[in-house]
């Protein structure tokens, strides 16, 4: 009997353990494509994974995140200390970026990171990605 009450308490903690790593707050940086060509255009994603929330998830006009980029351009600083703030609000999950090309003149290899902010704290940071222009 104490074998089988031993047994449903391990089964029931690592139950609770498992829960308790999918909780963790992440958030995914990426891109369309890796190599774009002369006057193509590509987006990039941004995937904000909040862990578990108390209650109902919130509804998409919910909106509480900023996304600041850096990076470099062949491997030097090429956005201001302060970051480039995309000029929108995000939702929890994922959301796509548009408005980038290769218009021509820019080519290199661009490596780009996004801090992501809730309400003005840092909610996370995500991990780089690395886009060549042509």
């Amino acid at each position: 009997m104490k074998l089988k009450s031993i047994i449903m308490s391990a089964l029931l903690l690592s139950g609770w353990v498992c829960g308790q790593a999918s909780a963790a707050v992440s958030c995914t940086l990426s891109a369309s494509s890796s190599y774009i060509p002369l006057g193509q255009l590509f987006t990039l994603g941004v995937n904000i994974n909040p862990g578990l929330l108390p209650g109902p998830l919130p509804p998409p006009t919910y909106r509480p995140f900023t996304v600041i980029f850096y990076g470099t351009k062949n491997g030097v600083s090429d956005i201001p200390a302060g970051g480039e703030t995309y000029p929108a609000l995000f939702p929890y999950y994922y959301s796509t970026l548009t408005g980038y090309g290769n218009p021509g003149g820019l080519s290199g290899n661009y490596l780009r990171y996004a801090l992501i902010y809730k309400d003005g704290q840092l909610f996370c940071v995500t991990n780089s990605v690395n886009v060549t222009l042509q």
